[in-house]
């Protein structure tokens, strides 16, 4: 079994519907590989990486073809694709598993993990764990399945292999790696990105990250659009300002933005 943590452009994806493909046209028969994603989106790329392998080279898996959420081999073999965000339970005795970005599943997808130890403990099958570096520690289930990851293989080498890239390491695309610096407006997420590094919390840390994949998970675009405003006299010439913006109808979930404004007037704003 394998953990896999690098930044961006090191072709995780890519290498991942390679070996699948392979796996299907030169492996043993009746396999059953499950491709876990965090969601339909992120499920789509190996099977589209897949598709890619099977018409560019045709003449190394002339037997492989993608179909919908699948792809098929030779020998009754196939891959199949779920997503952590429908699914709770495996519903399949696999080969081997392939987990797509652990590090950004949502929290329900510890169901669907927990799934995939057990069934994989007990059928002796392999787990490939393909991710960028998290954020969150302490109550991060994902940051408790990479150490629990580095922990087995210390103690069983033959079984696990643990790889976290100490930077960028590829270097047929540090050009990319030029470009995407510039593009994150968050050195955190630059951090995670490009220099694969685990944080130890979330950038938002006055939200608990329960409540926030609970406030996601859930839409309400009946509650429609108010304003909330707060006006408070800390000393005379001086007041502290608080909007609250609450819009049910933006990506279907309740959204809640707070900001705290402190600012001198004269006199109150007119609009409190």
């Amino acid at each position: 079994s394998l953990w896999n943590e690098t930044p961006r452009g090191h072709d995780r994806t890519d290498g991942e519907g390679w070996s699948i493909c392979e796996r299907l046209q030169h492996g043993p028969p009746d396999q059953r590989i499950v491709i876990a994603a965090a969601d339909k989106e992120q499920a789509r790329f190996p099977l589209d990486r897949a598709e890619k392998y099977t018409q560019e080279d045709r003449d190394l898996f002339p037997e492989v073809t993608v179909q919908k959420n699948e792809i098929l081999g030779p020998n009754r073999s196939k891959a199949i694709v779920i997503s952590s965000d429908v699914a709770s339970s495996l519903g399949e005795k696999p080969t081997e598993v392939w987990a797509e970005e652990l590090g950004v599943w949502p929290e329900g997808g510890a169901k669907l993990w927990n799934s995939i130890v057990g069934s994989c403990t007990k059928l002796g099958a392999r787990i490939r764990v393909l991710t960028n570096a998290g954020a969150g520690k302490v109550g991060n289930w994902r940051w408790t399945v990479r150490e629990w990851f580095r922990g087995m293989a210390a103690e069983h080498p033959d079984r696990y292999h643990f790889w976290s890239a100490p930077g960028w390491v590829a270097a047929w695309s540090l050009s990319r790696k030029a470009e995407l610096a510039g593009a994150y407006t968050s050195e955190h997420e630059r951090q995670r990105f490009l220099e694969n590094r685990w944080l130890d919390s979330d950038e938002n840390a006055a939200f608990d990250a329960v409540d926030r994949e609970r406030v996601f998970a859930r839409s309400s675009p009946e509650l429609g659009f108010r304003i909330l405003a707060q006006c408070q006299v800390i000393q005379p010439g001086i007041y502290r300002s608080a909007v609250v913006e609450v819009d049910g109808a933006v990506n279907a979930a309740l959204v809640l933005t707070a900001s705290h404004l402190h600012r001198v007037f004269a006199h109150p704003p007119r609009y409190w």
